[in-house]
């Protein structure tokens, strides 16, 4: 009895992941509204509106196998002013969480979704940046970490048994907290 039991928890385990996997990113999909709070060591030093339009878009082609989905930001700075950022999320690789964010300028980022979480870690211009989204009930959570390319302390390297490990500084945080509209 304790073993169809265990079978039945590790399949439930594996068809819920399955479902969770086969929800990315078409169960985001919508326009996504909330506040991006910008922290530092001071606390919030800037709170701006953003808005997330993830849209699929539809294969032009029959050969063109790969899925995408719009993935356009908008910062609303002011009332009369807007920043918006048309980007495309392309799926390279589903089984192994493998995205990759086209900014239509050259520039293409690594996303991986794994756990429920889209992850991206890169840097530009001597800045390390760690992104992370992902549903948080009926939420959309984005977090940017970032700070400088340069550690602020290596330590251990002692012995073949202790490595030496290499700590980076967090100058800042961008957090937004976004609802679906549509």
């Amino acid at each position: 009895m304790n073993r169809i039991l265990i079978l039945v928890f590790f399949y439930t385990i594996n068809l819920v992941n399955a479902q969770q996997k086969d929800a990315f990113p078409e169960s985001w999909a919508g326009v996504w509204k909330g506040k991006l709070e910008i922290i530092t060591a001071k606390g919030v030093v800037q709170t701006v509106d953003k808005e997330l339009h993830i849209r699929k878009i539809e294969n032009e082609k029959a050969e063109d196998t790969l899925r995408r989905w719009t993935w356009k930001i908008v910062y609303r700075i002011n009332k009369d002013s807007t920043d918006e950022r048309d980007y495309v999320l392309i799926e390279k690789d589903r089984a192994k969480g493998h995205y990759i964010m086209d900014e239509h300028n050259d520039i293409l980022l690594d996303h991986y979704y794994l756990g429920g979480v889209l992850w991206s870690n890169f840097e530009v211009q001597g800045t390390r940046l760690t992104t992370i989204s992902r549903m948080q009930g009926k939420k959309l959570m984005d977090e940017i970490i970032y700070g400088p390319t340069e550690p602020v302390q290596t330590t251990g390297g002692t012995s073949e048994e202790i490595p030496p490990v290499k700590s980076f500084p967090v100058k800042g945080v961008q957090r937004t907290v976004m609802k679906k509209a549509k």
